[in-house]
């Protein structure tokens, strides 16, 4: 709020900001937007500071973010990597259930 109070164009990347409850959070985020701010998401800011889909130096960190973090929207980028282009599909690291300690049973 001091930032938009001080002429600053605000972007709240709205996936990323929680509260106590999703009460909370919705009212906070009506409360920013009444004041000025921008809602964004986590992927929309991702694909935003790509921009240039050319740019090498960064493309493939940027893909492996999306492919691991944004659900639906990374398996079609999966898809596209592995059916269009012809890529090796990616190896994403093993889940491993942790065992309960004795403590805790």
């Amino acid at each position: 709020m001091q930032a938009i109070h001080d002429n600053y164009e605000v972007y709240v990347v709205e996936d990323c900001c929680g509260d106590v409850s999703q009460l909370a959070h919705e009212n906070a985020m009506k409360r920013v937007i009444q004041a000025g701010a921008k809602p964004v998401t986590a992927l929309s800011v991702m694909l935003e500071w790509q921009r240039d889909w050319a740019e090498r130096d960064t493309y493939d960190a940027v893909m492996d973010i999306v492919k691991r973090h944004f659900g639906a929207y990374g398996m079609g980028v999966e898809y596209a990597y592995t059916m269009v282009h012809g890529a090796p599909a990616t190896k994403f690291p093993e889940y491993a259930v942790p065992v309960a300690s004795a403590a805790h049973k």
